[in-house]
């Protein structure tokens, strides 16, 4: 399983409050600066970068941000970057059929959900428009996504203002601490943690974050961070104020930890129960990895028979028992250590039938043998250096999961020189409100 981080919004101070940053998101740094007088544009799509896209009188493209597909925008144009002319919204001057009111009170400003404004299903339909232009077909829409309430992943500062200690997320393009009682994203009782962490740990924590992770056994959370005082021994009693099962405490003075230090995604518990702790990588929705696992299943299911198997960048062994329920023999390659020790709990050798090795996925090492299926879950750098070594080595069959759609593209170009054409393809909406997503391709040789 891959370990790339998407922003979780935790603000929970008493009321939405904004320290150190403007009310609108700031626009995008240019070399140029403002040019020119503001003009009226429309916003006819969404980029695969979040970015909303119009187009001036001469047809260029002018990327823009907070904008929804239908609104009328007054734009301060800021010059160009990379080759793209940018702009800055200064008005509404008629919102789109697609404008929707955020729920949450201080979306204009956090940098977890850039595309609340916008409607659910209009999310939908540009998610499906980018990860056709990614794969070059369409792709078919795996699982149905839950707009709110479907994060089990938090990451949030603590920061110390007005000599009030606040926990809450960064605001968009900036380091401002935001934060506000609740995050309409985050499962309960993430919803509400954050605030709780401030409140116990202000008489001695001077800054830091919190990490938390929801799973079949409830909450695990690790707060980090410098001290300003002593750190007190920590227990039952602290953990049931906060509401989780597991607790650590880490500073530059202390280490505290009590009850669980690992749970098990709630998805994979009547399969090969995958663990994480605190900090560790999981696809943020249940919903979303098990929408993804199927689609995985779904591609394996037209590639047999297979003689066996290889999984790059397996993380902790979220894709590996399927792997093993449709090849007779698998081997897995990942970076993490600590990550490779986790599958190694989950699945051991799986009666001599698994090797999980620990090294760097960008080597796929020894050609196939037989008829292999070759899965590889990259972050969101992507893996080219892998799919070179593929086009070379040419096992029959690949998967590509991929959450970047501008990397997959990039990636998919050494293997379709080599002849590999996609046969089938997923999208999963795993990230609603932003422009995340996650695909799936098969692949095989012609």
């Amino acid at each position: 399983m891959s370990r790339r981080h998407h922003k979780s919004k935790a603000r929970p101070s008493e009321s939405p409050r904004r320290t150190g940053t403007p009310t609108r998101r700031p626009p995008p740094a240019a070399p140029s600066g403002p040019t020119g007088p503001p003009v009226d544009l429309e916003i006819v799509a969404l980029g695969g970068r979040g970015d909303a896209i119009a187009r001036q009188d001469n047809g260029e493209v002018v990327l823009l941000d907070g904008g929804a597909p239908g609104d009328v925008v007054r734009v301060q144009l800021q010059g160009r970057r990379s080759g793209v002319a940018r702009g800055h919204i200064i008005a509404v001057v008629q919102a789109g059929p697609h404008r929707v009111t955020p729920p949450c009170p201080v979306a204009d400003v956090c940098g977890g959900c850039t595309w609340q404004h916008v409607d659910p299903a209009r999310q939908r339909a540009e998610k499906a428009r980018n990860a056709a232009r990614a794969v070059g077909v369409e792709p078919k829409q795996m699982g149905a996504p839950q707009a709110f309430g479907w994060r089990r992943r938090a990451r949030f500062h603590l920061r110390t203002v007005d000599g009030v200690l606040l926990a809450g997320f960064m605001a968009e393009g900036s380091d401002a601490l935001v934060s506000a009682p609740l995050c309409p994203v985050l499962q309960p009782p993430l919803d509400t943690l954050p605030g709780r962490v401030a409140r116990w740990v202000s008489p001695w924590l001077e800054r830091g974050e919190g990490l938390a992770h929801l799973g079949a056994e409830g909450v695990v959370l690790r707060v980090q961070g410098k001290a300003a005082a002593k750190v007190p021994d920590i227990g039952a009693a602290d953990a049931a104020l906060l509401g989780v099962v597991g607790l650590e405490i880490a500073t530059d003075s202390a280490t505290r930890q009590w009850g669980l230090t690992e749970v098990t995604l709630a998805e994979t518990v009547d399969n090969d129960p995958v663990r994480v702790d605190a900090g560790g990588f999981s696809q943020a929705g249940a919903a979303a990895n098990t929408a993804i696992r199927d689609a995985v299943r779904a591609a394996l299911a037209t590639l047999q028979p297979l003689d066996g198997a290889r999984e790059l960048f397996a993380g902790s062994g979220n894709l590996t028992g399927l792997l093993l329920e449709a090849a007779p023999t698998v081997v897995t390659i990942e970076r993490n250590a600590a990550a490779t020790e986790r599958a190694r709990g989950v699945y051991g050798d799986a009666g001599g039938r698994l090797e999980i090795r620990t090294g760097d996925a960008s080597d796929p090492g020894a050609p196939p043998v037989g008829r292999e299926v070759w899965l590889l879950d990259p972050g969101r750098p992507g893996a080219k250096t892998t799919c070179e070594r593929i086009a070379l080595l040419r096992p029959a069959a690949v998967i590509y999961v991929s959450c970047a759609p501008d990397t997959l593209r990039r990636d998919l170009a050494p293997l379709r020189k080599a002849g590999y054409c996609v046969t089938e393809s997923w999208w999963v909406d795993t990230f609603p409100h932003t422009p995340h997503l996650e695909l799936i391709v098969s692949l095989t040789l012609a």
